[in-house]
C-alpha cells in the first residue's frame, strides 16, 4: 500500500464592506491582520496568508506610519 502526505489547510477570508463601511473595513481587517501576525510570530508552526490586496496595502501603510512615528 502507497501512503499519500494530505495537507489541510483551514482558510477563510475578509469581504470588503461585510464588516461596515469602507474605512471601518479597513481597520477592522489590519486588527485582524496584526492579530494574526502576532500569533504566526509567537507560534513557528502557524502560517497566514493574505488574499486581498486592499487589506494588505492598508496594512502596510498603517503600520509603516506606525513605524516611522
Amino acid at each position: 500500500m502507497e501512503y499519500v502526505t494530505i495537507a489541510y489547510i483551514p482558510s477563510s477570508h475578509l469581504d470588503l464592506y461585510w464588516l461596515g463601511n469602507y474605512k471601518t473595513c479597513l481597520e477592522r481587517g489590519a486588527q485582524l491582520i496584526h492579530s494574526y501576525l502576532d500569533r504566526c510570530l509567537a507560534t513557528p508552526d502557524e502560517t497566514f496568508l493574505l488574499e486581498t490586496v486592499v487589506f494588505a496595502d492598508y496594512f502596510l501603510f498603517k503600520y509603516l506610519i506606525i513605524a516611522i512615528n
